[in-house]
C-alpha cells in the first residue's frame, strides 16, 4: 500500500521533468562525423553520452567510432559487454587506454547471467566471480586511466525481478545489490524496461532498495540508467513523458541513456526502440520531439 502511495505522489506531484542524456550506438552504425554531432541536439547535459559496446573482435571499429564521437564532443562509455576471457577483458581495456585515451567510462559486462549463453568464449559462472572481476577491472581503471570511472554491469531489467536457474538461482535484484555493496566501482548501472502498473511499483521498491544499499555501501555509487526504452514508435513519446519522467522522480539517476539510437536497416530487430532508421531516413516521433 505504501508503494502505491509513493507511486501516485511521484506521478502526480513529481517536480522533475523527463530528460535523456544519451543513447546506445553500435560501433558499426554511425560512420560519419556529422552523424555523431546530431546527438548534441537531441540530448541534455554538459557532455552527451554514447554507450558503445566493444567485444574482442570489434576493438578497431570501437576505436574508430569513439574517435569520431569524441571529435563531436560526445562522452563515450566503453561497454565491455561480453567476458570472453580475462585476457580479452584486459586486452580491450589496454587497447582503449592506448588508442582512445579520452574514454573515461568503462561499463564492466552486460546483463549476466541472462546473456551468458549468447556471448562468445568463457562464461562467468557465479556472482562471486562477477564481483571479484568487477573489483579487479575497477582497480585497474582507477590506477591506469587518469580520471577513469568504472561502471558496474547492469542486470536484466530491474523492473522485472527474476532468476535464471544458474548462479545458485540468485535474482537480478540480489546481483544489483551486491554490485553496489561489495564492489569498488564508481557507478552502478541499471536497465529499466516496461510501463505496466506492476513494473512501476517495482520501480518504487527498487528506488527504496538502492537508497538503502548505498547508505550501507562503503563505496557509494552514482546511479546511471544505461538502457531504457519502448519497443514501438507509437509509444515512444508517451514513454518519455510518463516513464522517463517517473525514473527522475523516483530513483533520480544521474544519467539516463536510451536504448537505442538507430538501426541501419528498418526491418532489423529492435527497430521499434530506435530513434531513426538509416536505410529510409525516417525519424521516430520521439526524435522529432527531442529535436524540437
Amino acid at each position: 500500500m505504501l508503494d502505491i502511495l509513493k507511486l501516485l505522489l511521484a506521478e502526480l506531484f513529481g517536480s522533475k521533468s523527463a530528460e535523456l542524456h544519451g543513447s546506445n550506438i553500435f560501433s558499426y552504425e554511425y560512420k560519419k562525423f556529422q552523424q555523431w554531432t546530431i546527438l548534441n541536439n537531441l540530448f541534455k547535459g554538459d557532455k552527451v553520452i554514447a554507450r558503445i559496446p566493444v567485444q574482442g573482435n570489434t576493438i578497431q571499429t570501437f576505436l574508430n567510432a569513439s574517435r569520431l564521437a569524441n571529435q563531436g564532443g560526445i562522452e563515450v562509455i566503453a561497454c565491455l559487454d561480453s567476458y570472453e576471457s580475462d585476457s580479452s577483458m584486459m586486452s580491450r581495456l589496454s587497447a582503449i587506454k592506448s588508442g582512445a585515451n579520452f574514454v573515461k567510462y568503462f561499463e564492466l559486462l552486460n546483463e549476466l547471467p541472462h546473456m551468458n549463453d549468447l556471448y562468445p568464449g568463457e562464461k562467468i559462472t557465479s556472482l562471486k566471480q562477477l564481483l571479484d572481476l568487477t573489483n579487479k577491472y575497477s582497480d585497474w581503471i582507477h590506477h591506469n586511466v587518469a580520471g577513469g570511472k568504472a561502471i558496474t554491469m547492469a542486470v536484466y531489467n530491474s523492473m522485472d525481478e527474476r532468476s535464471w536457474g544458474v548462479w545458485d538461482d540468485v535474482t537480478n535484484t540480489r546481483i544489483l545489490k551486491e554490485l553496489i555493496l561489495y564492489t569498488v566501482a564508481d557507478i552502478a548501472a541499471i536497465h529499466l524496461y516496461g510501463d505496466s502498473f506492476g513494473k512501476k511499483l517495482q520501480l518504487v521498491a527498487l528506488s527504496d532498495n538502492i537508497n538503502a544499499w548505498n547508505k550501507e555501501a562503503e563505496y557509494k555509487k552514482k546511479i546511471w540508467v544505461t538502457e531504457c526504452g519502448s519497443d514501438s514508435w507509437d509509444n515512444q513519446v508517451k514513454y518519455y513523458n510518463k516513464i522517463i519522467k517517473l525514473f527522475r522522480n523516483t530513483i533520480d539517476p544521474e544519467k539516463i541513456i536510451l536504448y537505442r539510437q538507430l538501426v541501419a536497416i528498418s526491418t532489423e530487430a529492435d527497430n521499434g526502440f530506435a530513434l531513426e532508421t538509416l536505410d529510409n531516413g525516417k525519424k521516430s516521433p520521439l526524435y522529432d520531439k527531442l529535436m524540437g
